[in-house]
């Protein structure tokens, strides 16, 4: 039964990649273009903040945070046609809403009330700001952060809980995998805000004394 859950958030993503993808186009962006044709090119251009392929150059720091998701896609365009590659990421961010959500709502409500986080993880991937505001502005940063804001929840919860410094490492690893999303700087505001409120929460509720307030802070 502890996989039942991942096979349907699997089969969720996997149906909604199989529409979107049908009729073999790929999806373009105003700000990021056609994300996949090319990442060995993007990756070559984005390493450095000064673009002296826009000439006579640019200052462009903003995306120099792209550069590990562009290193893995141009390893994997060797493999992978742009359509493919695209219906991967498309998949992968998908699954990764849905079922982290669903991991997240376990470990806040308790591990018997799958039912809940099921339903929780489908309301995070269905809702109406996640559709209008994420994916129909496709904007990719907003893509990374909707997928690994509930994984970076979790494994910051597991770490203030249990302190084990694997925790933190992961956390640290996560960010980086998916550091895409520090293109827009609201993300920095959401992720410390949602570290902020999970610490709180596990300092006053329940109240532990102050050895545990003084430790968690």
């Amino acid at each position: 039964s502890r996989f039942l859950p991942l096979l349907f958030f699997v089969l969720i993503s996997g149906i909604l990649t199989l529409i979107w993808f049908r009729s073999g186009l790929l999806y373009g962006g105003a700000e990021m273009g056609v994300f996949s044709y090319n990442p060995q090119r993007s990756l070559e251009i984005q390493q450095f903040v000064w673009w002296g392929d826009v000439a006579p150059g640019m200052l462009v720091p903003q995306f120099i945070n792209a550069v590990p998701l562009y290193f893995f896609l141009s390893i994997l365009q060797h493999i992978f046609s742009p359509l493919i590659l695209q219906a991967i990421l498309f998949f992968t961010l998908l699954f990764l809403m849905g079922y982290g959500m669903y991991l997240f709502s376990l470990e806040i409500l308790g591990k018997e009330r799958y039912k809940y986080a099921l339903t929780a993880g489908l309301f995070y991937m269905f809702n109406s700001y996640m559709m209008v505001e994420v994916w129909h502005r496709f904007l990719y940063t907003g893509f990374f952060l909707a997928a690994f804001l509930p994984i970076l929840g979790l494994f910051w919860k597991y770490w203030i809980k249990k302190g084990v410094f694997i925790y933190l490492t992961i956390v640290l690893l996560i960010n980086l995998i998916s550091s895409y999303m520090f293109g827009n700087l609201t993300s920095f505001l959401v992720i410390w805000l949602l570290f902020f409120l999970l610490t709180v929460a596990d300092i006053f509720f329940p109240w532990q004394g102050k050895k545990n307030f003084i430790k968690l802070s």
